[in-house]
């Protein structure tokens, strides 16, 4: 039997404004527009592949709550009959954001009825998770244990909510997470996780994080682990000494070597031979602070079989000095097609280069993602130099190629609908058009054209750190630029200085900048304190307003005009060049 839904909450705490239309002009006005373009969406719905379309649905219902809320709702009992009727499906993180935000507990009973219940619980726990419901998050996580259900990989984020806030109760989750693992098919990215896990609980709990070493020790033979186990590469440093590892297994050693060191030394005496020129870095670590610090990697990469890996083949050793028409002219020559890309996206990384060879890089790394055969692989390194090609700050001409070569290398890559609703917010950035049809893209694109439709009707109140409360309809006559974030995000924190310039220079002029975040007041103050930043963090501790402009990652900046339309969004770490624009085409200068 189908549950009524039509007293369902609308998104908490009025995110939009409850006036009737009656009296406001502006929006009356526009009632035809936001009419015909959820009747295309809604067509367009009907084209997609069954996940998408289901996702599409949510995304316009959660737009049209106020203004249309009947059919909001009827977008809303579709999705989830839509669901109950294909209980194969494998549903994503931002699918359950937008089910769960409209339909809490209906929702996840419907979420977890599906087939694939490692999926939906991955997918309905980090939600909770992520609106600081750390009780149900645990709960579900342990429905998952006592079912036998593995693999879900939300055990790090999780643990390390609970150290956060209730640091009493982790030790006994971390006894939970060890009795659980392996999986059945174990993953090197399990073992990676597995490893994190041991970080962060090897201070407090050293015993439990010996037992999760041993558990690891056997999988540390490649053999031991799933085909098609991701690739880890990653850099260490010790003292004055940095090196990087040059496979999987060397990067699952070194840490499992330095922890077994401080903890078991009877055990890391079975796997000293195996370390060769490391055991001398490793004798120096004796202790387990020193351990937890050794053993953290100052950075790592990873990626799938499907995708490429960062090089395949290997220039010459002194290929960074030649100069950069030799360098092209080699790979043209005698680079193979798998690896002419990325040493192609290697030569763009150079330092000191003039525009006009980062130009000619990228053009001819441009015609290489062209030439590449349809699938994830082309996907991801057209994903890749578009971000290169940003943060090198290239002409718009170039960057609108590069996302076009983006969005058609989307078709066929068996993407999911963030990676659409992310193509579609690049596309809008650089002010292109879709290169090919496509119904999820050209819909992701309608939805943002809707939402800038009813941003003036936004609204929401939220505590500010300084005690206040701030509204955001109070900001009309104002520029307003909303800054999602967290303190553990690093491109947060590059972007910030660059937000809190624009801020000095500006603020006499009506310019407003919002910084959200869902993390705790103390540690957002002591974060402004030691930057000495004088923008506005709000506390939205139950990720109500990320939920209202579903925020997909972090960092994201939503750009707001004097008369509360929103005119910008920027789905990634702004650079002072693009906030500028941004605030020029608000109007503020």
């Amino acid at each position: 039997m189908t549950r009524r839904l039509v007293s369902l909450p609308i998104i908490a705490a009025g995110l939009l404004l409850s006036l009737p239309t009656a009296g406001r002009p502006e929006i009356a006005d526009r009632g035809q527009e936001v009419r015909e373009l959820t009747r295309r969406i809604e067509s367009l719905a009907d084209k997609e592949p069954t996940l998408n379309s289901i996702e599409t649905k949510l995304r316009l219902s959660e737009l049209l709550q106020q203004t249309r809320p009947a059919l909001a709702n009827r977008l809303l009992v579709e999705s989830l009959e839509q669901l109950r009727s294909h209980k194969d499906l494998r549903p994503e993180d931002d699918l359950a954001r937008s089910l769960l935000s409209l339909a809490p507990v209906e929702g996840e009973r419907v979420l977890l009825s599906l087939d694939n219940k490692s999926a939906a619980y991955g997918a309905v726990i980090p939600y909770w998770l992520m609106r600081n419901e750390l009780d149900r998050s645990v709960a579900l996580y342990r429905e998952t244990q006592n079912a036998g259900i593995r693999g879900l990989r939300i055990e790090t984020d999780l643990l390390e909510a609970v150290v956060s806030r209730h640091p009493e109760a982790s030790a006994g989750l971390f006894r939970d997470i060890v009795a659980a693992f392996p999986p059945e098919k174990p993953t090197s990215m399990d073992v990676w996780q597995m490893l994190i896990c041991v970080s962060i609980m090897i201070v407090s709990d050293p015993n439990d994080a010996d037992a999760a070493i041993e558990k690891i020790l056997p999988l540390l033979d490649p053999s031991a682990l799933a085909p098609g186990s991701s690739e880890i590469k990653a850099k260490y440093r010790v003292g004055n000494e940095e090196f990087r590892t040059a496979s999987t297994q060397e990067t699952l050693l070194f840490r499992v070597a330095v922890y077994l060191h401080a903890l078991d030394p009877a055990a890391y005496a079975r796997l000293r031979p195996r370390l060769g020129s490391w055991e001398k870095l490793v004798a120096g670590i004796t202790d387990v602070q020193a351990a937890k610090a050794a053993a953290e990697p100052s950075s790592y990469t990873y990626w799938k079989p499907h995708a490429p890996p960062p090089s395949k083949a290997e220039p010459p050793s002194d290929f960074e000095k030649w100069a950069i028409p030799d360098s092209l002219a080699w790979i043209r020559e005698k680079a193979d097609p798998d690896s002419r890309l990325m040493l192609l996206q290697y030569l763009l990384s150079r330092g000191g280069l003039s525009s006009a060879q980062q130009h000619q890089i990228a053009q001819e790394a441009l015609a290489a993602v062209n030439d590449s055969p349809p699938g994830p692989g082309r996907y991801y390194s057209a994903k890749t130099l578009f971000g290169n090609m940003r943060d090198l700050r290239m002409d718009d001409a170039i960057l609108k190629q590069g996302a076009q070569e983006f969005a058609v290398a989307l078709s066929g890559s068996e993407a999911s609908m963030e990676e659409y609703s992310s193509t579609a917010l690049v596309l809008r950035h650089v002010n292109t058009t879709i290169p090919s049809p496509d119904a999820s893209l050209e819909a992701c694109l309608l939805l943002l054209d809707l939402q800038e439709l009813l941003s003036p009707q936004y609204d929401f109140t939220l505590p500010g750190l300084d005690g206040r409360t701030y509204r955001l309809t109070e900001q009309h006559g104002k520029v307003v630029v909303l800054n999602f974030w967290a303190t553990w995000c690093t491109p947060c924190r590059h972007e910030m200085p660059d937000l809190e310039k624009a801020y000095k220079e500006w603020k006499d002029k009506g310019l407003v900048v919002f910084a959200l975040t869902d993390e705790p007041a103390e540690k957002v103050r002591k974060f402004f304190a030691q930057n000495a930043y004088t923008f506005l963090p709000l506390l939205d501790s139950r990720r109500a307003v990320f939920d209202q402009f579903q925020v997909q990652g972090i960092p994201q900046s939503v750009i707001f005009d004097r008369d509360g339309k929103m005119v910008e969004q920027i789905n990634d770490a702004t650079t002072e060049v693009e906030l500028l624009k941004a605030l020029h085409k608000a109007g503020l200068f």
